[in-house]
């Protein structure tokens, strides 16, 4: 019933409306059911789209909107900012339980993460293009995780989509991290446990081909990135700093090896058909097949990575 008057940009009904969805944004959050509390939030952002987007009220589709113009709509409409907060909050306190396993909030503040991601995940255009909604989903899946058992590599996989460096969808060039700043020491802390595994697994035996890093050579380069950046800022090289950077260096090298060993093994596997080249020595290269010595020289002149 509202809705064509906003479209025809009514401030006053949209300030109604939205006085009703924030009514019952804190009703909901009082009754400490989050998941309905951000659906009323999302029903807000909708309709303030109506009127502060940039684009035509004929072309008012989501699908359609940029990265630019939802910003825009979430800078100027009260409902944006809450969904943003709320998503920040709520990442920040689980991303703190998961690490002090001892707590007592931990089980309340998953079950608050799961019902507001439920929530939000009925129109995944949120999940797409703001970037607290896009954290708040990484953080559930560490959790997930965590509590699912699923392994270190999918946790490992969420701290990397935590911590790098992205471009915006409309390829503007503008280059930002989904973690705020203040989250990246409690990431790299996940990250630290996480290596610490792998160390144990990887010094408790097996083959070099056997064992698979959690983290590959691109994700302990992007925790570098942010651990340098820490240390830079903090000005200080304490015990505790000299300590994360050799098990951050010493996570690379296993992710070196781990790379080069699967990279070997699926090059025979996908190029050399029948063919083997494992154990072909330089001074017998000779006496080898032209298919051979072809699939020889090609390995040793391709890059490590």
């Amino acid at each position: 019933l509202c809705r064509p008057l906003i479209e025809r940009k009514s401030i006053r009904i949209l300030d109604g409306c939205v006085g009703l969805c924030l009514a019952r944004y804190r009703y909901y959050m009082a009754d400490q059911r989050p998941g309905g509390a951000i659906h009323w939030m999302l029903k807000g952002v909708e309709l303030e789209r109506l009127i502060y987007s940039t684009k035509t009220t004929s072309d008012n589709d989501d699908s359609n909107l940029s990265v630019s113009d939802w910003q825009h709509v979430l800078a100027s409409g009260c409902c944006g900012k809450f969904i943003v907060a709320d998503c920040r909050k709520t990442s920040k306190a689980l991303l703190r339980g998961l690490l002090d396993k001892s707590s007592n909030d931990l089980s309340r503040i998953f079950q608050t993460a799961k019902e507001m991601v439920a929530s939000i995940r009925e129109d995944e255009i949120y999940a797409r293009t703001i970037p607290e909604v896009k954290l708040l989903f990484h953080v559930h899946d560490i959790g997930c995780a965590y509590v699912e058992n699923k392994g270190n590599e999918s946790v490992a996989s969420s701290i990397v989509a935590c911590l790098e460096e992205i471009t915006d969808i409309d390829d503007d060039g503008v280059v930002s991290v989904l973690a705020h700043p203040s989250m990246y020491k409690d990431l790299l802390s996940l990250a630290q446990v996480i290596l610490a595994q792998d160390e144990d697994r990887y010094e408790a035996g097996g083959s070099d081909e056997m064992f698979k890093s959690s983290f590959d050579v691109n994700g302990i380069h992007i925790l570098l990135r942010r651990f340098t950046q820490i240390v830079l800022e903090e000005g200080k090289d304490t015990e505790s700093t000299r300590e994360s950077r050799l098990a951050l260096c010493t996570g690379l090298q296993r992710a070196f090896v781990s790379e080069n060993a699967h990279l070997a093994t699926n090059r025979f596997a996908d190029l050399s058909g029948f063919v083997s080249v494992n154990g072909i020595r330089s001074t017998k290269l000779a006496s080898c097949s032209h298919e051979e010595q072809e699939l020889t020289v090609e390995l040793m002149l391709e890059p490590s990575m």
